[in-house]
């Protein structure tokens, strides 16, 4: 016979044992976003951000992370699978699998990728002028790769 613990069923509510390293993170639906729930791991110093005083990532981060086994996300007190969270995540209103698909390429590159911010775009007289994009406007300054060793990839 099995030992006892191997027999008992995970419990769903638990979310400190979530997969080996793992950040534990919630879906909120109707903000379209992810909150870390543990600490963040390694992928936050390229992706995700901070608002209110909470860690955020937006759901073609959060997607590309579940694949790489880095974060669990919970919707409800239950675990996401990898394909909800293709249906959840991805959307006309988000990110489009095509879009997720060269995201995911381009990280696994070893690219840092953000999302195009519109507001970031010079304005015509700006760009008569040729005046160089304010990166304080733009909310944040370009992030470089620290070390030439090579991209991470999920597994």
């Amino acid at each position: 016979s099995e030992p006892e613990s191997l027999n008992a069923a995970p419990d769903v509510n638990d979310k400190s044992g979530s997969f080996l390293g793992a950040a534990v993170c919630v879906w909120l639906p109707c903000r379209r976003l992810v909150e870390l729930q543990s600490p963040a791991g390694k992928f936050w110093q390229t992706a995700g951000f901070s608002a209110d005083g909470k860690q955020y990532l937006l759901p073609e981060e959060a997607l590309y992370l579940m694949e790489c086994g880095s974060v669990q996300i919970f919707h409800e007190d239950l675990p996401i699978s990898i394909q909800d969270g293709y249906e959840a995540f991805l959307s006309a209103d988000t990110v489009t699998l095509q879009q997720f698909q060269v995201f995911g390429h381009l990280k696994r590159l070893g690219y840092v990728v953000h999302r195009f911010d519109p507001g970031s775009e010079p304005t015509p007289y700006a760009r008569q002028l040729n005046l160089p994009l304010l990166r304080a406007r733009a909310g944040r300054a370009p992030k470089r790769r620290r070390s030439s060793s090579p991209p991470q990839t999920c597994r």
